[in-house]
């Protein structure tokens, strides 16, 4: 009897023993969480890598020699939250379901970055129904947690309404705090609130430093919003036109629709001069492109009237105001309406004209409402 139990001490000491290279072989590699598993001459073994990778493979020691085959990748759990973020973005074009749950389990882990990913997720319908108050709840995580780019999306929420209810100043003091924290769209966003006075104390000189510090990094909404301040001269600002139209022109040569729809609209007005008589429907064109509603509608407006050289084309007007209407932008939807209500560009339909009167309302033109009321 005791034999036997000596010879069973002694079986279990050697495989110990044998153990110690591999392993010590293992932690000197930088491996943590490793379980060992004799396997013929050699061991099989699960751990976790430095970058907090789950890994697998084998290893074996021989005198001063050691061979280790390894394969490792990164994991997402609530219990390993580390690599979520990276996983949610390398997941977001192939599958962008899994990528906004694997955003979702870094957020839920704290992880901010994540959460700024989710709640962008959310707030688009990526790979989930789109979701206002989720996007709002994570955008409000994120910035929380300190996530620069999560306060910028979470002064959006506030400033529009999305997922929440409007409040000028969340909205600031979210958008300060991600121009505090290096975030250039924050300080364009703060800037403009502290221009016109927004859910903080005006204070149009502190403002305009901020656009202008993110217009100078590069930030081409702020460029437009410099260039539509100089050349208003509104909120107590110095007027400088010709400053703005350079400002306005670069920013849309970069592709910011709303610099090119306003310098449209500008020329329309003779605010600007249109130095070859050409650029009136070349940068209207050209954001109504990028996606600008009041572009498109400037368009249309140029489209109907024969102006900046076109022939006057009501049929082509219409178009360009459904393209806007389209786009969101509620005056494009009241010229739909007109047109279809005075058959102007196509044949007189009321209930075309009050559709596109009541999309006018819902997106707060009050005269479409009264519009649409009188066609009932």
């Amino acid at each position: 009897m005791g034999m036997l139990a000596l010879a069973v001490c002694a079986i279990s000491a050697t495989a110990c023993h044998s153990e110690a290279g591999p392993r010590r072989k293992l932690e000197q590699d930088g491996y943590t969480g490793i379980v060992l598993t004799k396997t013929g001459s050699s061991f099989s073994f699960t751990a976790k890598n430095a970058a907090g990778q789950r890994c697998m493979g084998d290893v074996s020691v021989s005198g001063s020699s050691s061979n280790v085959i390894v394969s490792c990748s990164d994991v997402c759990t609530p219990e390993e939250p580390a690599a979520c973020t990276s996983m949610g973005l390398a997941a977001l074009a192939k599958d962008p379901t899994k990528s906004t749950q694997y955003f979702v389990t870094g957020c839920d882990a704290k992880l901010a970055a994540s959460c700024t990913n989710a709640g962008a997720a959310y707030g688009k319908g990526t790979g989930v129904a789109r979701d206002d108050v989720k996007s709002f709840v994570y955008d409000k995580k994120a910035c929380d947690g300190g996530e620069a780019q999560g306060c910028e999306n979470l002064s959006i929420d506030y400033e529009e309404g999305e997922g929440t209810e409007k409040d000028p100043v969340g909205a600031y003091r979210a958008a300060d705090t991600a121009c505090t924290n290096n975030l250039l769209a924050g300080c364009s966003t703060a800037g403009r609130f502290l221009i016109e006075g927004k859910g903080v104390a005006a204070d149009a000189k502190k403002g305009l430093t901020l656009i202008e510090r993110a217009c100078t990094g590069k930030e081409v909404v702020a460029c437009a919003n410099l260039g539509m301040y100089l050349v208003e001269g509104s909120h107590g600002l110095t007027p400088d036109a010709a400053r703005g139209q350079t400002v306005l022109e670069d920013a849309c040569a970069k592709d910011e629709a709303t610099a090119c729809a306003n310098l449209g609209l500008y020329y329309l007005k003779k605010k600007l001069t249109d130095p070859t008589g050409t650029r009136l429907v070349a940068d209207v064109t050209k954001g109504c492109d990028d996606g600008n509603g009041g572009a498109c509608n400037t368009l249309g407006y140029v489209m109907e009237n024969g102006l900046g050289g076109l022939k006057a084309d009501l049929a082509r007007a219409l178009g360009q105001y459904q393209k806007g209407c389209d786009l969101g932008h509620g005056l494009a939807c009241r010229n739909v309406g007109m047109s279809y209500e005075h058959g102007r560009g196509a044949k007189k339909d009321l209930v075309k004209a009050s559709t596109a009167y009541d999309a006018a309302c819902k997106l707060g033109d009050d005269e479409s409402c009264k519009k649409r009321k009188g066609l009932q």
